[in-house]
Formats: structure tokens, C-alpha cells, sequence
């Protein structure tokens, strides 16, 4: 009984110890001749800001890696931290990530630690994005040009984007509004919200309930399970499949097709 007791003090005395430490770092690039930003990212939360105003691409990474001496902070950053911003032709590449340690040591002391990067980046306005994406919420605003997102998990907001949206996601809710093109996204679980969008609305999910509503063009869904609302469409609706769930259509000007009742 002594041993477990001691065995439980020892545990709780290393948890207490382990803590975010934290290094900011900024980088800027010249968006002159850039048509497009692609981001590579792994865990973290990404934010990302349209400004009319800029003429350059800014960053602000923060760092954290889940350890208490800032020593072994220093050392993990050093041999694993993977952070560039970089032209490459028409487009700027930014890698945001922790790599493999090339030492054993290094290895072995982030092994199981928590690392992650927040980003904060301010875009012009017209810019494309093509993000992939590990883990972490996802925030855009503003954006003018195309997006297109590949994420693995965590939340993702897209406000007042001017292009069209793709969305490629594996778990976490998904909401898009005022969106000036087409949005496309196909999501594996986590509930959905579409308001405001100026051309068709396509959207395949597993599982999670969906609503759309206010859309200039046609809405097309297939869902696998979870409820379906659906009001205020310019164009046609058509509901492929709704394995299970309430299906509420209202306000559709155009034709309603429904594959799952035929």
C-alpha cells in the first residue's frame, strides 16, 4: 500500500512540473507577384486575417512545447521546430511543424511531449490559400481569393471569404458564411453550418447535422446520419441520401429532388 501510495505521489509531483513553455517568432514575405499561400501545418490553432491594405504576407508562430526546463525547450525547438516562409515561383510556401529529432536524445525527451504551433497570419486580400492541416481550430476572415482546406481534426470557420471553398475534413464542426463562390465539403463527422452563400452549396458528410440556408444557386447534400435544415435557396435542392435524421426544407425557389425517398 506504501509503494502505491509513493507511486501516486511521485506521478502527481512530475505532472504538477510539466508546463507550456512558449517562444513567439514572426516572419514576413512580399506578396508582390504571389498568387497563391500554401500552408503545411501540424497541431495548433491557425488564424487567418484578409487585409486590403497589405502587400506582404505576416506571420506570428507561437510556439509551445509541454515540458518544464527551458533547456530541453531550447533543445527540441533547435532539432525539431520546422518553420519557414519562402517564395517558390508564383506562390509562398509556409512549413509550420515539429520534424524527427536527428539526435537520440532529443528524441527520447520529446517523446509523448505535447508540441504545438499557433498561427497568426494577415494576408492580402486576394490571395489563394491551400492549407493542410493536422490538428487545431482554423479561423479565416476576409479572404478574397480560393480556398481549399485539408484538415485532420479541430473546428474551422470561414467569414467573408470571396472565392470558392473547399473543404476536405475529418472531424470537428464546420461553419461557413458569406461566401462570394461555390462551397464544397465533404466531412466525416462533426456538425455543419452554411449561411450566406452567393453560388452552389455541395456537401457530403457522415455523420452530424447540417443546416443550410440563404444560398443564391443550388444545394446538393448527402448525409449519412444526422438532421438536415435547409431554407431560403435561389436555385434547386437535391438530398442524395439522408440515412437517418428529420430533413426540414423551406424557402427553396427552385425544384426539391429527394434520392432518399425514392
Amino acid at each position: 500500500m506504501k509503494a502505491v501510495a509513493s507511486l501516486f505521489l511521485s506521478l502527481s509531483f512530475a505532472f504538477a512540473l510539466t508546463a507550456d513553455l512558449k517562444e513567439t517568432r514572426t516572419l514576413s514575405l512580399p506578396a508582390e507577384n504571389i498568387e497563391l499561400l500554401e500552408i503545411d501545418c501540424g497541431g495548433g490553432y491557425l488564424k487567418i486575417k484578409g487585409d486590403k491594405q497589405s502587400d506582404e504576407i505576416k506571420v506570428k508562430a507561437e510556439i509551445y512545447v509541454n515540458v518544464v526546463d527551458m533547456n530541453d525547450f531550447k533543445k527540441i525547438v533547435k532539432e525539431q521546430l520546422q518553420l519557414k516562409l519562402s517564395k517558390d515561383g508564383n506562390k509562398a510556401v509556409l512549413l509550420a511543424n515539429f520534424g524527427k529529432s536527428s539526435s537520440f536524445f532529443s528524441g527520447f525527451l520529446s517523446s509523448g511531449v505535447d508540441k504545438r504551433i499557433n498561427l497568426f497570419i494577415e494576408i492580402p486580400e486576394p490571395l489563394n490559400l491551400l492549407i493542410d492541416d493536422g490538428s487545431g481550430d482554423i479561423a479565416i476572415n476576409n479572404a478574397k481569393g480560393n480556398i481549399s482546406i485539408d484538415d485532420g481534426s479541430g473546428s474551422i470557420e470561414v467569414l467573408s471569404a470571396g472565392g470558392k471553398i473547399k473543404i476536405d475534413d475529418g472531424s470537428g464542426d464546420i461553419e461557413v458564411r458569406n461566401i462570394g463562390g461555390d462551397v464544397y465539403i465533404d466531412d466525416r463527422s462533426g456538425e455543419i453550418l452554411c449561411d450566406g452563400i452567393d453560388g452552389d452549396c455541395n456537401i457530403d458528410d457522415n455523420s452530424g447535422n447540417i443546416i443550410v440556408k440563404n444560398v443564391g444557386s443550388d444545394v446538393t447534400i448527402e448525409n449519412g446520419n444526422g438532421s438536415i435544415e435547409i431554407d431560403t435557396v435561389n436555385g434547386d435542392v437535391i438530398i442524395k441520401d439522408n440515412g437517418s435524421g428529420r430533413v426540414v426544407i423551406t424557402g427553396v425557389k427552385g425544384r426539391v429532388y429527394r434520392h432518399d425517398e425514392e
